[in-house]
């Protein structure tokens, strides 16, 4: 498997619903041969809706990596507008100053809500890049520093996955994988009908589209990597 590309912790999406008319219900009860309680399907439509909403973020989610650019673009900007102004000691590099600082105080209102002196509103600027320079390079620092912490693909799928298997251990309903699961078979192990039967009714982006035979293996690995069961 190759290295994993780290997310953005933050991402938009716009929510898709998750519905479930009586119908539906009694064909996934129907693939997992066992009918299922009020609450059952309200715990397991919560948890859907919770998949659905976690997926679209992490499928949204942009790399960290361009945050990084943007981030490097801002102080190598700083830099320069900082050299800009504070560089150069020919005639025309102060009367260039000159001008701008003059400008500068015909602003008027804008000038005195910064507060700046009337001699050192460029050198006020230039502090300030100064300390959106340090800003920027400790923004990289924590991108640095939280690397696990952003969206990571197929973890939406595993935490529904256990979220599930709660809610089966919760209510009594089987929850148990068979370990030759990865073999192609006419039956599968319940829960396995179970999830396969319910993932058809989320948006066709977040399904484990393969067989169920490897559904069963997904679920294995998500359990195991979750430590459950």
């Amino acid at each position: 498997m190759g290295k994993r590309t780290p997310k953005l912790p933050a991402a938009s999406a716009v929510r898709e619903r998750v519905t479930l008319s009586d119908r539906d219900w009694q064909r996934i009860e129907s693939a997992y041969g066992q009918k299922l309680s009020p609450e059952a399907r309200k715990d397991i439509h919560e948890k859907t809706q919770q998949f659905v909403d976690r997926a679209e973020f992490e499928r949204n989610a942009e790399p960290v990596s361009d945050a990084r650019d943007r981030i490097n673009a801002i102080i190598g900007a700083a830099g320069s507008l900082r050299s800009a102004l504070d560089g150069g000691d020919r005639d025309a590099d102060v009367h260039a100053r000159t001008l701008i600082k003059n400008h500068l105080r015909k602003e008027g209102d804008a000038v005195k809500k910064r507060r700046m002196k009337k001699d050192d509103s460029l050198r006020k600027i230039s502090g300030d890049l100064g300390l959106l320079i340090f800003a920027s390079q400790d923004a990289l620092r924590e991108l640095d520093d939280a690397k696990d912490q952003g969206f990571s693909k197929g973890e939406a799928w595993d935490r529904w996955i256990v979220r599930l298997t709660s809610i089966a251990e919760k209510h009594c309903l089987p929850w148990r994988v068979r370990k030759d699961s990865d073999k192609q078979s006419d039956r599968q192990s319940p829960f396995v009908e179970f999830v396969w039967a319910l993932q058809q009714f989320v948006p066709d982006a977040h399904r484990q589209k393969h067989s169920r035979g490897a559904v069963a293996v997904a679920i294995v690995a998500a359990r195991r990597r979750n430590r459950v069961g």
